[in-house]
């Protein structure tokens, strides 16, 4: 499958799982290695397939097939969140993935989420205590723009220092608002 030869290419770190979500493809399988697996029909789309694997630098790759829409979303997981901050450096983990689609040295900042919204799509990101997750969805057809960016910020982040500014005061801002809230001092203190 072209997807999962671009993220051998791509994608070299052993912390990565990499998940696809195909909509409108027809075939999964291809040369990530791992065993195909159907199950019952869904009420929209039809079958859905699942297939994993694990590409020989480690990173996983997780391929889901459904036909409920002509869509595809693409998650590439790191095995690095908040909670792997050293002490000196908290809010690194968050800050880093502001900084990944702020330019690249083939994109400058900005460029990555206007091809993707030009696409139709969206691009993103989150921070979770164990993990940060990069993201893409967009129509079936746009798959390899999808997988180009991502693997283009992931692998090519240029950290300008005005992008790191802006990044940073971002960044504080959203912590200033979620400690001013009361919903979140509560999560906090259960």
């Amino acid at each position: 499958m072209r997807s999962v030869s671009f993220a051998r290419v791509a994608l070299r770190s052993a912390s990565l799982v990499f998940v696809v979500s195909l909509g409108g493809c027809r075939t999964v399988g291809g040369t990530g290695g791992g065993a195909r697996s159907t199950v019952a029909p869904v009420a929209m789309g039809g079958p859905k397939t699942r297939v994993a694997s694990h590409l020989d630098n480690g990173v996983g790759v997780v391929v889901e097939e459904n036909h409920a829409a002509p869509v595809v979303a693409v998650q590439v997981w790191v095995a690095a969140g908040a909670a792997d901050d050293p002490p000196a450096l908290a809010g690194s983990a968050h800050l880093f993935e502001h900084l990944v689609f702020r330019g690249t040295r083939r994109r400058p900042p900005g460029a990555a989420a206007r091809e993707i919204e030009a696409a139709g799509g969206t691009l993103g990101a989150w921070t979770g205590l164990d993990e940060t997750v990069y993201h893409v969805a967009l129509a079936a057809p746009s798959l390899e723009l999808g997988l180009e960016v991502l693997a283009d910020a992931l692998t090519g982040p240029t950290f300008d220092p005005a992008e790191v500014e802006r990044a940073r005061r971002l960044v504080l801002d959203e912590l200033a608002h979620d400690a001013a809230s009361p919903a979140r001092a509560a999560s906090e203190a259960l």
